[in-house]
């Protein structure tokens, strides 16, 4: 009878130790995932350690966006070691004709430039890509290839202009109080499509010749025909200068004095 009991309370504690060790072979994620590999198969024996699957997580999608070195006076990145500033940045594409629009926000930035294209790299954050909380909204799937459109800082006093107006060696045209033509050189923060952006140079009321003239009209007199804002060439001109912020300068179209112009 006792050796009967001795064996029965080992069989009670084989059974304990299997069900602690089948308990252990499910394999749960600590977050929500979608599996993109399978290292195993049904009925493999598996030692511990041994690699079983390749998860990642579908809580928040993250987008390594190129900065150039050329751009980052534009925008407002974190440093290293700061909080994230949270700015707006908004992806989309083309999927078959129709652009699809992504929000997402500006974590970090990895701190490093790359070798090879000298861009740094930042990092967005798009939370619940699958769509999981809200069926409604497109789905953003891992392995997308996006477009970005980051928010820029705000700049001052930028003057924008055609860029047809501007001459060799970064010269325009301005009319001074007495109707005559003046050559002007002007520093220039950056060129975008058919605008160029003034950011030194230029104060606010100078009268910018529109009209197209050579180095001859020095000193010409000329008759005001019309009058346009900067602020409306900047809106009729390209897009995708939303860093600048235009003064009230005023620019005109002229008509120069044959009498004046000495040629």
């Amino acid at each position: 009878m006792e050796q009967a009991q001795a064996q029965l309370l080992a069989a009670q504690a084989d059974l304990v130790s299997a069900e602690d060790k089948l308990e252990r072979t499910v394999i749960r994620s600590p977050y929500d995932a979608l599996v993109s590999g399978k290292h195993s198969e049904l009925g493999q024996y598996v030692s511990p350690g041994s690699r079983l699957a390749d998860i990642f997580s579908v809580e928040t999608a993250e987008v390594r966006l190129p900065i150039p070195q050329s751009r980052l006076d534009y925008l407002d990145l974190p440093r290293l070691g700061e909080e994230a500033v949270g700015a707006p940045i908004d992806l989309y594409t083309d999927v078959g004709g129709e652009v699809r629009h992504w929000t997402a926000t500006l974590h970090r930035t990895e701190g490093v430039f790359d070798e090879r294209s000298r861009s740094l790299y930042a990092v967005a954050r798009v939370d619940d890509p699958y769509s999981l909380h809200d069926p409604d909204r497109e789905q953003l799937r891992i392995g997308t290839f996006v477009n970005a459109n980051i928010q820029g800082r705000a700049i001052e006093n930028i003057v924008p202009l055609p860029r047809y107006v501007l001459r060799a060696g970064n010269f325009v045209w301005v009319v001074d109080d007495n109707k005559r033509l003046r050559n002007r050189k002007v520093t220039l923060l950056r060129t975008g499509g058919d605008t160029v952006y003034v950011s030194a140079g230029l104060d606010n009321g100078d009268l910018v010749s529109l009209t197209t003239l050579d180095s001859s009209f020095e000193s010409a007199e000329v008759e005001i025909q019309s009058r346009t804002l900067t602020s409306l060439l900047h809106d009729q001109g390209e897009g995708g200068a939303d860093e600048t912020t235009p003064v009230g300068d005023s620019t005109v179209a002229v008509k120069p004095d044959a009498t004046q112009s000495g040629g």
